[in-house]
């Protein structure tokens, strides 16, 4: 300003006036202290809001007209890395992003059994609000040739399974277990073994195949020696689901009818004839022999010669 008169300036005296800074808003992020306008020097301190991360400076001052000392932080959403669980999905499906506040679920396979919590949290420090669980697999109960009650393919901890053998076998070991926490079975599994048949003796005969041992399900065949033939049942028999043979096989001898011829003198005084007996007849005096004299016993049990008459 310039003097131009008697106590007389050119323009009104200039004013000082205290510089301020316009306060930036930050989003998901409060200002402290919450002014509009903030004087030269003064500070300004941003504080996120829950689930979100402070990146950049935290406090901020105003060293000039609209002039802070750094440019305003960003709150970027808190989120944490997911956990893979073994053999096992994650809920909600499909969801890649886990953010501070979210939950997700665990649900192991079908025949898995989990150990640990099935639900965790994102916590705004990035962790999880529980252990990763752990999916073990369950051991199917099953025991070849055995029916199991219930009748399931896994059961959890504390349940019990009872045993029980198909027709034809019987259980060898305890007939119930109990599932473990550890996926194990309490004791060692039963075992069905194959119902066995008494052996087999055929007096005059022979059984094959040759074996010290007949099992359920078994077929014997039944043979018998020269001269005799199979009799109670057919000539091959099955071991049955009751531990007995289907049938009662005997190799009997086979035998001729006796013979015998008026007015004529029999050579052997018998009424059985086995295979190979020779009969024979010589006529009375006064009486001959018509047709042969002798006859044999056959294996078809049949005489080899015609009757012959005296």
């Amino acid at each position: 300003v310039q003097c131009v008169g008697e106590n007389t300036w050119s323009a009104d005296p200039p004013v000082c006036q205290r510089m301020k800074c316009v306060r930036r808003n930050v989003a998901n992020a409060r200002a402290s202290p919450n002014f509009g306008r903030h004087d030269f020097g003064s500070t300004v301190r941003y504080t996120c809001a829950g689930g979100y991360r402070l990146v950049g400076q935290r406090d901020v001052r105003c060293v000039g007209e609209n002039t802070w000392s750094a440019d305003p932080p960003v709150c970027e959403r808190i989120q944490c890395q997911i956990r893979a669980v073994a053999n096992a999905r994650t809920l909600p499906e499909g969801q890649s992003v886990w953010y501070s506040g979210d939950n997700v679920t665990y649900e192991c396979f079908v025949g898995y059994l989990m150990v640990g919590g099935a639900l965790s949290t994102c916590r705004d420090d990035t962790t999880w609000s529980t252990p990763k669980p752990v999916c073990l697999r369950l051991l199917k109960c099953d025991v070849p040739n055995s029916i199991i009650f219930p009748n399931k393919d896994v059961f959890q901890p504390g349940e019990y399974v009872a045993y029980s053998c198909l027709p034809g076998y019987t259980l060898t070991g305890q007939n119930s277990t109990r599932c473990l926490p550890n996926g194990q079975w309490t004791g060692s599994r039963p075992e069905c073994q194959k119902v066995r048949c008494p052996n087999l003796v055929v007096n005059n005969g022979g059984v094959s195949p040759v074996s010290h041992v007949w099992e359920f399900g078994d077929a014997a065949t039944i043979t018998c020696d020269d001269g005799h033939q199979l009799a109670g049942s057919g000539q091959v028999i099955n071991c049955q689901a009751n531990g007995e043979w289907d049938g009662a096989p005997s190799c009997e001898a086979i035998t001729c009818p006796d013979r015998n011829v008026a007015n004529a003198v029999k050579s052997l005084n018998q009424v059985i004839w086995h295979v190979n007996d020779v009969v024979s007849f010589v006529c009375e005096e006064g009486y001959r022999l018509e047709g042969q004299a002798a006859s044999t016993c056959l294996e078809n049990g049949q005489w080899s010669a015609s009757l012959s008459q005296c």
